[in-house]
């Protein structure tokens, strides 16, 4: 596949106390590789940073969403250097990314970036869009690629490459983050960065409507669940205030792909009735630049503070393959929730909670099936965050299921919560005290076999005293959904299996099983090894191996030394792509 030139890779010159934008995202290198010409144009995108340049400038921080953590979700730009000046947020979301920044001495004063100016607009996020010419070469990002995209007469818009919700065929993908300073990078989970964020508002810095004129209580034991509403993803944790007003996770990020997509889908699903007969799927081939208007027309609509009907418009061309058929009100006549009126098409606001019902389905019976755990009866909050959020359609029916329990809570800036929170992690941290485990980790070793429990086929017997072993067990080191303490060193002691040993192999395996026995079971995963050289067998078998385990945010460092030698090796695990 041929690759176009890189789009956004423009080192930026700051000097202190300025961040010159001039580019949309600095110091970001996104790559779109493109299909053969006779494929669907479905593009892929991936992320890596270029070699560094004598310019000063900051290093790149990739943060993940929780549900799917292998999809970036956003990146947090930042220098954990004694000569940092800017932590920058950049929420990269499937439907809208955004950015903000401030000073790294301290967080008094966020400066939110807005988008869409130009275009008489005013909004904390730009539609996630990139649009490339007809030689695959990059044009235009956010408002710019859609207005630039839908201006495009038809027969030019064929020729051209539109990216939309891309961020999900980010999954899985490798090196998104390769060779990248270690320190300097810091993965927050979106939740996470949102009730930061909320738990420092004031009572005005909540929609009112929501809140019940609560404000969010910032004290030690306050138990809340967030849920941070994006397009694509609709991402679940429970977090404690510790003392110090640290935060501890509750229960394992859950959630799935109830975002605000779904309502869009519908929404066209809907259209698709209307104009039936073939008029909506030729209209969709034919017409791509009114679509993507008409449908970002309705994705603005969808999240209105309004309970009452909503407008769109028909657009030229739509009328005009519609009348192709038949006079354009007949398709109205047998449509419950939609009417026919001088050239726009007004659906009704119970028609248009249609559209929700999948998504808030899903999100309403997860809540319940959260809350509902033994361990979750102190939960007091229910904080609502992501631009989804901002729906009346979705806030009204959260109230209507908790409100009775819960304080529900929806910041003013629901949109904007996670990039600004992101900020305040990158100044501290150390705020994020633990995390609940996503899956089970553990090391490979042996033991000695017992046929009551063990495999045969893992029996072998040692070459020099004869002793019988049962080689690759799984020996557990963190199991799924246990709390994990962010920085804390655990320390574990082996011993060599044959007394001439010149060195030890330590391989770390994941799973989402609690109890694994091997580690070539089923779902296992080999996610990293080192291998000590323990030189000094004088010892035999009592010489000593520690292992030492520091589980970090995103991340465990398992360090392994021979006690006699002094000799240690360290393999770094990223939980993000484990």
């Amino acid at each position: 596949m041929q690759v176009p030139r890189t789009f956004l890779l423009t080192y930026c010159e700051f000097q202190p106390f300025l961040l010159q934008e001039r580019v949309l995202f600095p110091f970001v290198d996104i790559r779109i590789y493109f299909p053969p010409a006779n494929k669907d144009r479905v593009g892929v995108a991936s992320c890596c940073n270029s070699s560094q340049s004598r310019l000063n400038f900051i290093p790149i921080w990739y943060i993940y969403s929780c549900v799917t953590p292998e999809l970036c979700s956003f990146v947090l730009l930042s220098d954990m250097a004694s000569d940092s000046v800017f932590v920058v947020a950049i929420d990269f979301g499937t439907s809208y990314s955004g950015y903000c920044f401030s000073l790294a001495s301290g967080t008094d004063q966020i400066r939110q970036v807005f988008w869409g100016t130009e275009h008489g607009l005013k909004t904390p996020k730009t539609p996630t869009c990139i649009l490339f010419d007809q030689k695959q070469e990059f044009r235009k990002f956010g408002y710019d690629a859609v207005m630039k995209y839908k201006s495009l007469p038809s027969s030019e818009a064929d020729k051209w490459y539109f990216f939309q919700n891309f961020k999900m065929i980010l999954y899985n993908m490798a090196g998104l983050i390769s060779d990248i300073i270690s320190e300097k990078l810091i993965i927050a989970l979106e939740p996470e960065a949102a009730s930061l964020w909320c738990k420092q508002l004031p009572q005005q810095g909540f929609i009112t409507e929501a809140s019940d004129k609560k404000k969010f209580e910032d004290s030690p034991g306050i138990q809340y669940i967030v849920v941070d509403c994006g397009g694509g993803t609709i991402d679940i944790t429970v977090h404690e205030i510790q003392e110090n007003h640290y935060l501890k996770e509750l229960h394992k990020v859950s959630g799935g792909g109830w975002g605000g997509n779904r309502v869009d889908e519908n929404f066209s699903a809907f259209l698709r009735e209307i104009f039936d007969n073939g008029v909506w799927d030729k209209y969709v081939k034919d017409h791509p630049t009114e679509l993507q208007h008409m449908m970002y027309n309705f994705s603005l609509q969808k999240c209105s503070a309004s309970r009452e009907a909503v407008y769109i418009r028909c657009y030229y061309n739509l009328t005009r393959v519609a009348e192709s058929r038949k006079e354009i009100s007949q398709f109205f006549r047998e449509v419950t929730g939609a009417v026919w009126c001088d050239g726009m098409i007004m659906i009704t606001y119970e028609k248009m909670k249609s559209f929700f019902e999948y998504s808030i389905k899903n999100i309403v019976g997860t809540l319940r099936e959260i809350l509902g755990k033994p361990e979750m009866a102190k939960v007091q909050y229910i904080l609502l965050v992501g631009g989804f959020s901002t729906s009346i359609i979705l806030r009204d029916a959260i109230h209507q299921a908790f409100s009775k329990k819960y304080h529900i809570l929806c910041p003013m800036e629901a949109q904007a919560a996670v990039a600004k929170g992101a900020v305040l992690f990158g100044v501290n941290p150390k705020i994020i005290a633990s995390r609940i485990s996503a899956r089970t980790y553990g090391v490979k070793v042996c033991t000695r076999f017992d046929a009551a429990i063990h495999d045969f086929s893992k029996r072998f017997v040692s070459k020099v005293d004869g002793l019988v072993y049962c080689k690759g067990i799984f020996k557990k080191l963190v199991g799924i959904e246990e709390s994990v303490n962010i920085n804390e060193v655990a320390e574990y002691i082996f011993h060599p299996v044959e007394p001439d040993q010149t060195s030890v192999r330590f391989a770390f395996y994941s799973t989402e099983k609690r109890c694994p026995q091997y580690v070539d079971e089923e779902g296992m995963e080999l996610l990293g090894s080192c291998t000590v050289p323990t030189p000094d067998t004088s010892l035999g078998k009592k010489r000593k191996l520690r292992l030492d385990v520091k589980f970090g945010l995103t991340e465990f460092k398992a360090t392994a030394t021979d006690i006699t030698s002094k000799q240690s090796r360290t393999v770094v695990i990223d939980f993000l792509t484990a």
